[in-house]
Parts: structure tokens; sequence; C-alpha cells
């Protein structure tokens, strides 16, 4: 296994998403690789801020969809 394979399953191992042969040759790779080691502790590192992050949240009374905000419960015309 290539580091490039190998980083292409860090998502998928993070998600418990690996079946065992595919986990097995990442780990024996991971076993043996010092720069995909550190890479992956990076790459669950960045999971676990982007999972603390609270979700944002619109304003009362704006419109969730792109384009209609405050303005749509003002103008009386289609398209505007």
């Amino acid at each position: 296994m290539t580091c490039h394979e190998a980083r292409e399953l860090f998502s998928a191992l993070i998600d418990d998403a690996l079946g065992g042969k595919e986990r097995a040759v990442l780990d024996a790779h991971l076993a043996t690789c010092a720069d995909c080691g550190r890479e992956l502790q990076r790459f669950r590192d960045t999971v676990a801020l982007l999972r603390a992050v609270e979700p944002a949240r619109a304003p009362a009374g704006r419109d969730r969809r792109p384009g209609r905000g405050a303005c749509s419960a003002r103008c009386s015309s289609p398209g505007r």
C-alpha cells in the first residue's frame, strides 16, 4: 500500500467503515510508516475539532434558503 492509498482510507477508518482486509492492510502500512502515522493523528485531531464546533444557526426570522433574507418579507414582486 502506498502512502496516498493509505491516506485515502483515513476517513473510512475514522468512521469505522473499513472491511477487515482493508483495515489489516492499512494497519500494516501504519505500523511501518511514521509519516502516515503522524498524518493520521493530524486527521483525527482535525475531525475531533470539527465535531466539537457548534452548528451555525440562522438568526431568528431569517429564511434559511440562499437569497431569501429579511427582504423576502418586504418585497412584493416574485423573483426580487
